[in-house]
């Protein structure tokens, strides 16, 4: 039995935000600092720690800065750049600027490889002073415990494509601050993720769970064959990759369920059959940057059996 593999890598712009506003502390948040740019043009600082555990046995971790007014505050703030413990600059990536009712916050990404301080510099546009707040957190680390691991993903699948109006949205899941959790999400997620095994090539098998797999003599396809309307799919990848499946529609937009991978690669998924053949895509992304995209048809015999009745 095999499985189609498509040659389609779809990008996400991750660091594309719309910041939306909450009063609700994320739970991985890892501090709040607060400063006050004193004068025009003046470069304020503020520090927040970051722990060899925030590494989660990483070279490096992706931090995200909120940075904002403080209360009545005429700043708008602007983040001029980042560095480390050791003083030297770190990179950076720029999100959202600050923009007066519609985004109530300048974001930035910062890749940081040491444990100690980051220390953030601020100023204000158009020559703007006032206090400011860095709310920094560490994306990825949905549970709150400071670490990106495989807990963090199963949390996060429980967020997927939820927004601010929903009930199971979780703003820790939001890393990006669009007000949606997403594919975007999880490769920041991945990014910050303890790695549970070394670099290998991506790939996705699958299976239909035993008691669902037709037997005997049945007509030959790639993929799975039951005489079942309800079926368990199994899959295998690598420990510790997010697999996404596809919507209904069959669009690649991936908007099914978010599965993560436990640490053996095994994950799984329940579909309701509609037709004679179905056909499942799914996309895997692992802590590498590494995607692959797999299409798993199921042959529903009973439905397409002859004289069937099945609507």
């Amino acid at each position: 039995m095999s499985s189609l593999k498509m040659r389609y890598k779809p990008t996400f712009d991750v660091f594309e935000v719309r910041i939306v506003p909450s009063a609700a502390v994320p739970a991985n948040t890892l501090a709040v600092a607060t400063g006050v740019v004193q004068s025009p043009r003046a470069i304020a600082h503020a520090s927040v720690p970051l722990s060899e555990r925030n590494l989660s046995g990483r070279r490096s971790a992706i931090l995200s800065e909120l940075v904002s007014p403080g209360e009545e505050s005429s700043l708008k703030p602007a983040v001029t750049g980042a560095t480390g413990t050791n003083g030297r600059a770190l990179a950076i990536r720029r999100g959202a600027p600050f923009v007066p009712g519609r985004h109530e916050a300048a974001a930035v990404f910062i890749r940081a490889g040491n444990p100690g301080t980051v220390t953030t510099g601020v100023t204000g546009q158009d020559d703007s002073t006032g206090s400011f707040q860095v709310g920094a957190t560490l994306p990825g680390d949905v549970n709150g415990d400071g670490q990106v691991t495989l807990a963090d993903e199963v949390a996060f699948a429980k967020a997927y494509n939820s927004t601010t109006k929903d009930a199971n949205y979780n703003p820790a899941a939001d890393a990006n601050h669009n007000g949606q959790v997403g594919i975007g999400d999880a490769q920041l997620l991945l990014r910050n993720l303890q790695l549970p095994t070394p670099k290998i090539p991506l790939t996705i098998t699958f299976a239909l769970a035993p008691q669902d797999a037709a037997r005997g003599s049945t007509p030959k396809n790639s993929g799975g064959k039951t005489r079942f309307k309800d079926v368990t799919i199994l899959g295998h990848t690598t420990p510790g990759a997010m697999v996404f499946m596809d919507g209904t529609e069959g669009t690649y937009t991936f908007t099914g369920a978010a599965l993560p991978a436990d640490a053996h690669g095994n994950f799984s998924v329940n579909v309701s059959l509609t037709r004679g053949i179905n056909s499942y895509q799914f996309m895997a992304i692992d802590g590498y940057g590494q995607q692959t995209i797999m299409a798993y048809p199921i042959y529903w015999l009973s439905y397409a059996a002859s004289g069937s009745t099945l609507k």
